[in-house]
Formats: structure tokens, C-alpha cells, sequence
């Protein structure tokens, strides 16, 4: 598939120069090469294996598709516009006109996609909108689509994409950009109205036969009647399996696609056609709905499969409630921490909990909303309001030099940051150092971390965490519900009521999910460690045998700090409790602090004399 792009632009010349650098870079993996040509105000590129620019008469056109250029060319003399959307093959194209002094956009049929996008004195168009964002169309998501989008399912049937500014032409669409005095025109013709060859899916299977040399697959990513008699049309096919319903790598299609796609049947294809690239030249498959020519489109730039659907029927959908149960942990924390949406989407986070009993509507609108979060996050780096907050960073204390340590397998972890620790933190560890561990790292390692989903939220949770919630540090549903199971509900009422500050103290026992905080903590409430003493011990009697004689040997004990406290110590004569505070104190609470003994700063001094020579 061939890139297109153009720039319709009064500008100077270093930024049109820029801005189609910018597009081709984006369209690269579409081919190696790339053609620009200069058409009045316009500048047109095409980037593919053989770039070809086709003119006539000062006219000029780019192809992405099977077109006969002269054909366009005299349609378009002859009816204007519209009489470039002609013929049984789609195509996508782009024209500049100089008597004209802009650009036509057509694509025939179901051809390839095109997007739009208006920009402070010019108008820029591409193949993909991941190119119209490189080229500086600013990437904010548009609500209206979204919320279509997570409501029904429904996308590509209308000119509005998934983000604000970009517009796509649809297909059977021209549409024409121009210059008038009163600023840019844009005007979008109506869809024509075609008839598409009625075929069998035999005709189609052999079509694809011809069209890959013998080098097609068939893709099974559902069920149901479609795939029965696309398997009997094409039997003599080799089939190729989708991967199982994991979906692991959804950063990666969101990426190809550049917006969302609604089914999990198209990642399934989507990574289909990812493993058997090189391997097969045509893919035949199943689908229904406006999105698949997106789908095939990105498929064939990336990978070189041809996507065919011969029986477009609407399709049952594949185990969603078993690949959402696999990839549960992903979409609660998509779910618990929003870029979009300003806030916490509390009954589609609820379905976690029942997705073998929830319905597929329910199903859907997980999955759905779940690809929304995640290609929100992939544009987060250009607006500050959608980055996630930062951890607390670990502070100096004075004396004391401080290094954090991942919470799970304490002892283990702790003997691999010493063993691959550099020579000035292993001669620190030459002088008494200490161990500072917070609780709920400790109650991490005991299983006292509860995910959101195993967590059911009762009324009197609902209600505590919504009217005192903010006052008592905005304490979620869940880890309310915690608090009411492990303190009781009358004597946690009568606290809240009658003794803020202690039920202040006491609620810091309990952590809930933050999205710094090191696995499983950012998904589930923490409650306080069983037997804090113990642990300690414990902790101190496996780090005999994991650090090495003369490293342990230094060791002046383990401390496990929690809610501004010394809970437990394990070692002879502690030190003050404010300097453990402390010490335990400026990371995330799931996490071990080794301190030692700073090194002294600046070189010993001698105070002998050189001897003179004689």
C-alpha cells in the first residue's frame, strides 16, 4: 500500500519543506521511496516501493490503488470533481488542480483511507492521522466519537475520527479544498452510490488464489456460520491460527491502526497477519463493520499481507470474557487510572468481577473502553493534563545515603542490588548499615494484597468512601470496604465520627492502590503485616543466606516502618525511632530502603610536609 500525502499551504517555504518532511517520515513504512512534486500552492508526496506522480496539462494525481491515470484525468475534464469516483477497483487519490488553486481527495469504493486535518494556514492530508499528528495537528481525542465509540461500537462511518482536528474522507467520497478570501473551503460531496460485484465466496477465494500466487491462508479468529462456509469455500487452504486470546501487545496495533478498532477479532487478525508476514501473501478472513478497511490498509503497510474478506456477515465474537480474565490485571489499572474520561468509570471497573457472569454488551464495553484508555496514554506525552502523577522521589537524610529496592522477595532483591552494586555503595556497606522495610512491602510478601476485582464494595463502603472519602484522604470503595472488614463496621463508624485524627492513624495501616506504587500494590489494597516481629526476623534470617559473610556481617538490623511508625526490629541496641521514620519515609511505601553511612565529603588531607630536595 502506497503513502499519500499533501500540503495545501500560502506558507513559507521552510515550513511546507518541514512539514512534508515530517509526513514522509511518518509514512515510511509504507516504502523505501518517496516523490514529491510542486502544483501551485499545493505539494504532493507519495511514498512507496516505485513512487509514481502522474500530470497532464499541469494537472497532477497520486494513486494509492489499481486506477488508469489517463482514465482520471479525463472523468475529471470531463464531469468535474465527482467523476473521479468511477469504476469495480477501490483506490484512494489526491489531485492538484492549479486553475483550481487546491486539492481534490476521492476514494472509490472501499479504497484505502484518507484524513484531513486544517492547521494555521494550510490544510494537510495523509494516509494515516499518525502522519497529520507528526506534522503538528494536535492530537486531542474528540468526546463526541469516543463516547459513540464506547457506547455502540460503531467507527469509520462518519467524517469524524478519534481525534478532534482530523477529519477522513469516507468512502465513494470526494471531497475538494480550496483558497477564498474569506479563509480555507473545504467542501465534502455527498457518498456516490455505488453497486459492488455480487460474488460467491468460492469466486473470491479463488481471486485471492491468483491475486497471492498460490501464497493465502485463511485466518480463523471466530465462530459461527461465516467461518464454517468460508472453511468449505476454501478448504485446499492452509489455515493460520490466530495466537491465543492474550492480548499483550495492544500498545502495538493501537499504533498500527492509529485509532481504535472495536472487536477483539481485529487484534485477532491483526496478529495473525503480524506472524505469517513474509509467509503468505493473502489472508482470507471474516467481518463486518466500517472499520476493516482501516484494518486492511494498516495490515498490508506494515506486513505485507492482503486482508480479504469474502463473507462480510456479521460475526459472534470470539472468548472475550477469557482473554479480558488473562489480561485483568492491565485493564483494572487502565481502569483505576484514566487519561480520559475525567474519572474513574466505577461500573465498567465493576464488571472485573463478574466477567464469566457479565453479559456481552458488558464484555464489550470492558474491551472497548479498555483500547480507549491505553491510545489515550500513547498520546499523553504532548499534553500535561493526561500524564500520570510522579512517585515521591527518595530524599536525602542527612549522614545517610538511601537506595530503594522492589518490594517483592525482599531478601532476594536486596541480595542483587548488593551484588551488583558498584565499589563505593559495597565499601559503604564496609561500616554498619541498615535495613528499612515499609509494612506494606512485608504485607505484600505475606498475600495481603488484594486486587480490585476480588473486592466487592457494599453499600455502607459506597456511601463512607463517597461522603467521607475526601475528608479522610480519598479513600476509594475498595479500600473502605478493607477497612469495614478488618476493623468492623460499628467501631469504624464510632472512630470516623468521634476521633478523626485516630481514625486518620489508623486508616494509614491500610494502603490503597496508587498508580506509582510497585505491583500488585497499584491494582489492590494493601492491608497491615501479620506479625511484624516475625517478618523481621524472618527477613534478617534469610539475609544471612543471601549477602555475602563480610556484607552481613555490617548489618545493624531490619526495621519494618508503616503509618509514620516502628512497628518491628529486628537486631541489637535500634536506633532512635525518628531516624528509622525517617530513613523508611520519601519513597512509595512499597518498597525496602538499604541506608548506609554517607561517604564523607571532599579528600583526606595530609598534613605532612613534601621533602625538599637538596
Amino acid at each position: 500500500m502506497a503513502g499519500l500525502a499533501a500540503l495545501l499551504s500560502f506558507g513559507s517555504d521552510r515550513t511546507t519543506t518541514q512539514t512534508i518532511e515530517a509526513l514522509s517520515e511518518a509514512l515510511a513504512p509504507r516504502g523505501t521511496d518517496a516523490a514529491t512534486v510542486d502544483c501551485g500552492a499545493a505539494r504532493l508526496l507519495i511514498r512507496s516501493a516505485l513512487p509514481k506522480v502522474h500530470e497532464s496539462a499541469g494537472t497532477v494525481v497520486i494513486v494509492d490503488g489499481i486506477a488508469e491515470p489517463t482514465n482520471l484525468f479525463t472523468r475529471y475534464a470531463g464531469f468535474g470533481p465527482t467523476g473521479l469516483v468511477h469504476g469495480q477497483h477501490p483506490y484512494a487519490l489526491i489531485l492538484a488542480d492549479p486553475d483550481g488553486g487546491g486539492l481534490v481527495l476521492a476514494r472509490n469504493l472501499d479504497g484505502p483511507p484518507l484524513y484531513y486535518a486544517r492547521t494555521t494556514g494550510a490544510v494537510v492530508v495523509a494516509s494515516e492521522p499518525v502522519a497529520l499528528l507528526r506534522a503538528g495537528v494536535p492530537a486531542t481525542p474528540n468526546d463526541e466519537v469516543i463516547a459513540r465509540f464506547l457506547d455502540t461500537g460503531t467507527c469509520d462511518d462518519v467524517p469524524a475520527t478519534f481525534f478532534d482536528a482530523i477529519r477522513r474522507v469516507l468512502p465513494g467520497q470526494v471531497v475538494e479544498i480550496g483558497r477564498h478570501t474569506d479563509g480555507w473551503s473545504i467542501r465534502a460531496h455527498p457518498c456516490a452510490v455505488t453497486n459492488p460485484r455480487r460474488t460467491t465466496a468460492r469466486l473470491e477465494v479463488m481471486y485471492a488464489l491468483s491475486e497471492s500466487g498460490g501464497r493465502a491462508g485463511i485466518a480463523l479468529v471466530d465462530s459461527g456460520p461465516a467461518r464454517t462456509a468460508l472453511l468449505e469455500a476454501a478448504a485446499d487452504l492452509p489455515t493460520i491460527a490466530a495466537p491465543p486470546p492474550v492480548p499483550q501487545n495492544i500498545d502495538d496495533f493501537l499504533a498500527d491502526l492509529g485509532e481504535p478498532a472495536p472487536d477483539l477479532a481485529d487484534y485477532l487478525l491483526w496478529a495473525a497477519a503480524r506472524a505469517a508476514g513474509g509467509e503468505i501473501d493473502v489472508l482470507l478472513s471474516t467481518g463486518s463493520g466500517g472499520h476493516l478497511s482501516r484494518l486492511v490498509d494498516r495490515i498490508a503497510a506494515r506486513y505485507g499481507v492482503a486482508v480479504r474478506f469474502p463473507l462480510r456477515e456479521p460475526k459472534p465474537a470470539p472468548p472475550l470474557a477469557e482473554a479480558l480474565q488473562r489480561i485483568r490485571p492491565a485493564i483494572a489499572e487502565a481502569l483505576l487510572y484514566p487519561r480520559y474520561g475525567g474519572g474513574i468509570d466505577y461500573p465498567t471497573l465493576a464488571t472485573l468481577s463478574t466477567l464469566s457472569r457479565a453479559k456481552p454488551a458488558e464484555l464489550q464495553r470492558v474491551w472497548r473502553t479498555y483500547l480507549v484508555q491505553r491510545w489515550v496514554r500513547a498520546h499523553a506525552a504532548a499534553d500535561p493534563k493526561l500524564q500520570a502523577p510522579q512517585a515521591k522521589p527518595l530524599t536525602a537524610v542527612s549522614g545517610w545515603q538511601r537506595h530503594a529496592i522492589p518490594a517483592a522477595q525482599i531478601a532476594w532483591h536486596v541480595g542483587e542490588f548488593v551484588n551488583a552494586a558498584d565499589k563505593p555503595i559495597r565499601q559503604a556497606l564496609r561500616q554498619p548499615w541498615l535495613l528499612i522495610v515499609a509494612a506494606e512491602a512485608v504485607a505484600i510478601e505475606q498475600g495481603e494484597a488484594r486486587p480490585v476485582w476480588d473486592i466487592t464494595p457494599g453499600r455502607l463502603a459506597r456511601a463512607l468512601s463517597r461522603l467521607g472519602g475526601k475528608r479522610f484522604g480519598n479513600i476509594d470503595p475498595w479500600t473502605m470496604q478493607v477497612a469495614l472488614e478488618l476493623r468492623g463496621r460499628l467501631k469504624l463508624c464510632a472512630t470516623m465520627l468521634f476521633s478523626p485524627m485516630r481514625y486518620r492513624q489508623s486508616a494509614r495501616e491500610i494502603h490503597r492502590p496508587r498508580e506509582w506504587a510497585c505491583p500488585p500494590a497499584h491494582i489492590s489494597v494493601v492491608g497491615p503485616p501479620r506479625d511484624p516481629g516475625r517478618a523481621a526476623t524472618d527477613i534478617a534470617n534469610e539475609l544471612r543466606r543471601t549477602l555475602p559473610d563480610e556484607i552481613f556481617a555490617t548489618l545493624r538490623g531490619c526495621a519494618i516502618v508503616g503509618a509514620g511508625r516502628v512497628l518491628a526490629w529486628c537486631g541489637p541496641q535500634p536506633p532512635p525511632a525518628e531516624l528509622l521514620v525517617r530513613l523508611g519515609d520519601g519513597h512509595d511505601g512499597a518498597m525496602i530502603a538499604l541506608s548506609a553511612p554517607a561517604p564523607a565529603s571532599g579528600s583526606r588531607k595530609t598534613s605532612r610536609k613534601p621533602a625538599k630536595r637538596r
